[in-house]
């Protein structure tokens, strides 16, 4: 189950919502400031905040004061039983989990993919369910990154940059000369520090991200095998599955109809 919607409210506005609720909720607030109350405690939360309600918890919200309205948007969700590590947030003694994004490619990501969730959700599109979830596992995946209470390592802001970069300009020609220009670095130098962080070369990375999103587009679209390696930055058709197939394990044509994960 997963419905992901928008909500903007007017000054003064308060919701609640009581223990019925059998499923979680993730609320991201994009612009404004409100007051989350639970029966343990309060929360103020401000724009770049992103809360995860267990089920089965009363709260309410409400304007937290400044001006203009607030924006949030959410997402209502059966989580599958392998996300259960990627819903364990820092908690205060409100209960809630709560994360704050400061960092501007981490908010664009949150931001771009809920809004790709509910347009697939709005869909006609065969696989839309699933497609959702995917986009909604990668915002969950993103935020276990920073989340302090899983001790991972905080990637390099250049090389968080150079991620960013590869995933707004993967269809186009990409080389290591203009990514490291794009981060202010020597080739050399973020050649060595991306792959210390990423155990990938940049070139290796560009690769297995347009073959991700190719694979996306495969079982998504009923464009033709060579429309989607262009689309997904390949040369041509022969060399995308060339390369497909050894990621895979299967050839494009194949994967469309069974995909083998």
């Amino acid at each position: 189950m997963l419905i992901v919607g928008t909500a903007e409210h007017p000054l003064n506005y308060c919701f609640e919502r009581g223990r019925e609720l059998e499923y979680w909720t993730m609320g991201y607030l994009q612009s404004g400031r409100i007051t989350t109350r639970t029966a343990s405690g309060r929360y103020d939360r401000a724009a770049g905040s992103v809360s995860l309600i267990p089920p089965h918890t009363a709260y309410s919200l409400e304007w937290g004061g400044g001006g203009g309205v607030w924006f949030e948007r959410y997402a209502v969700f059966a989580p599958p039983a392998n996300w259960n590590h990627l819903l364990s947030w820092p908690q205060q003694d409100h209960g809630l989990g709560v994360l704050s994004l400061t960092d501007a490619a981490e908010i664009r990501e949150v931001e771009d993919s809920l809004a790709d969730a509910m347009q697939l959700l709005r869909s006609a599109r065969p696989c839309r369910l699933a497609l959702a979830f995917n986009r909604l596992e990668r915002i969950l995946l993103m935020l276990d990154e920073i989340n302090p209470l899983r001790g991972h390592h905080q990637l390099d802001i250049r090389v968080r940059q150079a991620l960013d970069y590869v995933a707004r300009y993967y269809q186009s020609e990409l080389n290591i000369d203009m990514i490291a220009r794009h981060v202010c670095l020597s080739p050399s130098r973020f050649a060595h520090l991306f792959r210390s962080q990423v155990n990938l070369s940049p070139m290796q990375y560009v690769e297995r991200y347009r073959l991700e999103r190719a694979a996306e587009k495969l079982l998504s679209t009923s464009h033709s095998i060579e429309y989607i390696a262009h689309e997904s930055g390949f040369v041509n058709a022969f060399h995308f599955s060339a390369r497909f197939r050894r990621h895979f394990n299967q050839a494009p044509s194949k994967y469309r109809i069974s995909p083998n994960h």
